[in-house]
C-alpha cells in the first residue's frame, strides 16, 4: 500500500546516498587520509621540481615519472596546473555528492512528516466531528431548553418587540403597554382621547405569551431562528362598555350642540332660475353616540391607537335632493307657476300718468303662495294671499291716516285725517289677483280705488301728496305754495275763529271747486246769514271750506286773528294773493293743513 511505497523510496535514497559516500567527503579528509606530503625540492631555475619521496596519489605521479625517465620533463607551472584542475574536479563531485545526499535525506523526512501529517489530520477530524456533533447536541439541547421559556427571536406584539424574552420578561412589556394604553378617535370637526384606565382596559397577556411560546416550537428552533412573527393584542383585550358609553356620550352631546348639523334637501324658489328646484342636502358634523362606540369596540379590541370615524358614524340627512319623492314635489309646485303681469292704478289728475304700474307680480312672488299638503300635490294658500293683498293695502292706503313730513324750509310737521289720499277696495283687488294668477297669468292688474292720490307711496316717495302742494299753518296764518319742492308763493291768511268752534280743520286734503266771482253764504252765530260776494273761490273740503278773497277785512297775517277774528272757517286771503293763488292751481291739488 502507501506505506509499502514510502518505505521502498526510502530505501533508494539510502543507497544511492551509501554509494556517494564509498568516497571520501571534504578536502581535508582526502589530504589526511590519502597524502602524506613533503616539501618537494624546488630547482631555483623554475625548470623541475622533484620530491624526495612521494607518498599517495602523487607518489603515483612520482613513479610514473621515475619508470619513463626517459620521457620529457613537465614544467612546474603544468603540473600546478594540474593539480588545480583536478582539485577542482573532486571539489565539484564533493558538492554532487553532498547535494545528492541533502536531497535524499530530505526527501526522507518529507515523506516521514506527510505521513505523520495524514495520521495526525486523520485524528484530528475524527476528534472534531466528534466535537462537533457533541457540541451541536449540546447547543440543541440549550436551545430547546431555552425557548421553553422563551419566545423566538424577531417576536414583536403590535410593535413591543418581545424578542429572546422569557415568559415573566414578556408579560411584563406587554402588561406596561396595556398601562399605558389610550386611543384617539377624530372625525368631521371631531376628536376625543380615551384613556385605557378610564375605561378599565385590559388584556390577557399570559394567554398571548402562552401562545407565542407554543407557536415558537422549541423542538424546530435551528429552523425558526432567522423567521419574523409579529402578534397582535387582538382577541385578548377587554373594557368596560358602560363606561366607554358613559365617556362617548359625555363628549358627543356638547359637540353636536356646537356644529352645523345635518339638514335634509328641500324645495325652494330661486330667484336665479326662476322655478322651484331641489336645495341639496347639507351632511353635518354632529355623530351618533352608538355608532362612535362601536366604531371605538373595533380598533379597541385590536389595541389600535387610534380610531378614525367615517361617514357612517354621522346624523345623515334624511332627505337628498335625488330623492324620488322631492323630485315630483318639485315638478308638482313649478306646474303652478307661470304668473307675469303688472300691477297699476289709475291715477286721474293732472299731475300723474293714467294707469301708472306700481308693482309686478311673477314667479318670485306666487311661488310664496304655493304650498304642499300631506299627500305631496301642490295647492295655493287662498289664506296666504289674502293676507298679502291685506299687508299691500294697508302699507299703501293713506286715506285718513297720519302723516309726518318735512317742508322745504327744514319745519317738520305732524297731521292727518282730511279727505286725500289712497283708499281701496281690497276685496275686488284679492278677486282680480287670484283671477290673474289662477287663469290669466298675463297681462295688467288694476287696483281698484275709491280714490287716488298724487303719488304712489313707497320707500322713495313716502309722502303721497308729492312735491307741488298748498301749505296752511294755523299758527303762523301762512299759506305757501310749494311747486316742485320750492316756494312759489307766500301770503298772509286769517283762518276760521276756533273760539266760536269755527276753526279751519286742520288735515290733508285736495281743492275740489273753483270759481270766480262767486258769493259765499252761510249762517252767523246769532242765527243771521251772511253773503259776502269774492272774486277767487277755491274749496278744498267740499264746497264749505276753502281759500278765498274777503272784501270786508283789510288786515291778514295777524298771529292771533284766528281767537278773536277768525272767518267762519275759510282762509282769507287779500285779494292779489288769491288772484295769484286762483290762477295757479288747478282742482285736486293737495292742501295741507297744520299747526306748526
Amino acid at each position: 500500500g502507501r506505506s509499502a511505497k514510502v518505505a521502498a523510496a526510502a530505501a533508494a535514497a539510502a543507497d544511492s546516498s551509501a554509494a556517494t559516500a564509498s568516497t571520501p567527503v571534504g578536502r581535508h579528509a582526502t589530504l589526511a587520509d590519502d597524502i602524506s606530503y613533503e616539501e618537494p625540492v624546488i630547482d631555483r631555475s623554475g625548470m623541475a621540481i622533484e620530491a624526495t619521496t612521494p607518498v599517495g596519489r602523487h607518489a603515483t605521479a612520482g613513479a610514473h615519472a621515475t619508470a619513463a625517465s626517459a620521457a620529457p620533463t613537465v614544467s612546474l607551472v603544468d603540473r600546478l596546473r594540474t593539480r588545480i584542475a583536478d582539485a577542482r574536479t573532486r571539489r565539484q563531485e564533493k558538492k554532487e555528492a553532498s547535494a545528492n545526499l541533502s536531497a535524499g535525506r530530505r526527501a526522507v523526512r518529507r515523506v516521514h512528516r506527510q505521513a505523520v501529517f495524514r495520521k495526525v489530520r486523520k485524528v484530528a477530524a475524527i476528534s472534531l466531528a466528534s466535537a462537533i456533533v457533541l457540541g451541536a447536541a449540546g447547543v440543541y439541547g440549550y436551545g430547546v431548553y431555552h425557548f421553553s421559556n422563551h419566545i423566538m427571536p424577531n417576536t414583536t406584539v403590535d410593535g413591543v418587540d418581545v424578542s429572546n424574552m422569557s415568559a415573566d420578561e414578556a408579560r411584563a412589556a406587554l402588561d406596561a403597554r396595556v398601562d399605558a394604553y389610550k386611543v384617539s378617535v377624530s372625525g368631521k370637526n371631531f376628536y376625543l382621547l380615551i384613556r385605557g384606565q378610564d375605561i378599565d382596559y385590559t388584556a390577557d397577556t399570559n394567554t398571548l405569551v402562552a401562545r407565542m411560546i407554543d407557536e415558537g416550537d422549541k423542538w424546530k428552533w435551528p429552523l425558526l431562528m432567522k423567521d419574523s412573527r409579529a402578534y397582535a393584542f387582538e382577541g385578548v383585550c377587554s373594557w368596560n362598555d358602560s363606561k366607554l358609553a358613559g365617556i362617548v356620550s359625555e363628549y358627543v352631546e356638547p359637540h353636536n350642540a356646537g356644529v352645523t348639523a345635518s339638514q335634509d334637501a328641500y324645495t325652494a324658489f330661486s330667484n336665479e332660475a326662476d322655478c322651484f328646484v331641489a336645495v341639496p342636502e347639507i351632511i353635518g358634523s354632529a355623530y351618533y353616540s352608538a355608532l362612535v362606540v362601536d366604531a371605538a369596540k373595533d380598533d379597541l379590541s385590536r389595541m389600535s391607537s387610534h380610531v378614525e370615524l367615517d361617514d357612517d358614524a354621522l346624523i345623515k340627512p334624511a332627505v337628498y335632493a335625488d330623492s324620488p319623492d322631492l323630485v315630483e314635489d318639485v315638478d308638482a309646485m313649478n306646474g303652478l307657476l307661470g304668473a307675469d303681469f303688472d300691477i297699476i292704478v289709475d291715477i286721474t289728475d293732472a299731475w300723474s300718468d293714467y294707469g301708472r304700474v306700481v308693482d309686478h307680480i311673477g314667479n318670485a312672488q306666487v311661488s310664496q303662495w304655493i304650498h304642499l299638503d300631506d299627500n305631496g300635490d301642490a295647492y295655493f294658500d287662498k289664506e296666504a294671499m289674502e293676507q298679502w293683498v291685506q299687508d299691500y293695502v294697508d302699507r299703501h292706503y293713506t286715506y285718513r291716516t297720519m302723516r309726518t313730513y318735512t317742508r322745504p324750509d327744514g319745519e317738520e310737521f305732524t297731521m292727518g285725517y282730511g279727505t286725500y289720499g289712497w283708499d281701496y277696495n281690497k276685496d275686488e283687488f284679492y278677486n282680480r289677483l287670484t283671477s290673474a294668477i289662477l287663469y290669466d297669468k298675463v297681462g295688467v292688474v288694476e287696483i281698484p280705488c275709491y280714490q287716488s292720490a298724487h303719488v304712489w307711496i313707497d320707500e322713495d316717495h313716502p309722502i303721497d301728496w308729492g312735491d307741488t302742494y298748498i301749505d296752511i299753518t294755523i299758527s303762523t296764518q301762512i299759506v305757501r305754495y310749494i311747486v316742485d319742492g320750492e316756494e312759489v308763493l307766500v301770503a298772509p291768511t286769517v283762518s276760521g275763529d276756533i273760539n266760536s268752534d269755527q276753526g279751519t280743520p286742520w288735515g290733508c286734503y285736495y281743492i275740489t271747486n273753483k270759481l270766480s266771482p262767486t258769493h259765499l253764504r252761510g249762517p252767523n252765530g246769532d242765527g243771521t246769514f251772511y253773503d259776502v260776494p269774492v272774486q277767487y273761490w277755491m274749496a278744498f273740503i267740499g264746497n264749505e271750506y276753502g281759500l278765498h278773497d274777503n272784501p270786508n277785512r283789510s288786515v291778514f297775517g295777524w298771529p292771533w286773528a284766528f281767537r278773536d277774528a277768525g272767518s267762519h272757517g275759510c282762509c282769507n286771503l287779500p285779494l292779489a294773493k288769491a288772484k295769484l293763488l286762483y290762477q295757479m292751481i288747478s282742482i285736486g291739488c293737495p292742501v295741507i293743513v297744520h299747526w306748526s
